[in-house]
């Protein structure tokens, strides 16, 4: 599979910003005590990976997205400003 093209347009990279914050969240919430929330949290964070071709490291998945949203707002302050 070819990896996704980087965002381009200032509206592209807001949504890509959104997809990691959604995504952080979701891992977030899967590791809930309360197996309702978590289970449908880590479907969803799974799916959403999967559908957007996120590359997720195993046990480094806070430092991936960290890394991948630092390297979008840089994009974000380099098109605003």
């Amino acid at each position: 599979m070819p990896a996704p093209a980087y965002p381009a347009t200032l509206e592209q990279l807001r949504a890509e910003r959104e997809l990691v914050q959604a995504v952080r969240r979701l891992i977030a919430l899967s590791s809930s005590s309360n197996e309702e929330e978590a289970r449908p949290a880590a479907r969803t964070a799974c799916r959403l990976i999967r559908e957007h071709g996120m590359l997720i490291a195993p046990g480094h998945a806070d430092r991936v997205l960290e890394s991948h949203q630092e390297a979008v707002e840089r994009r974000l302050r380099g098109t605003e400003g």
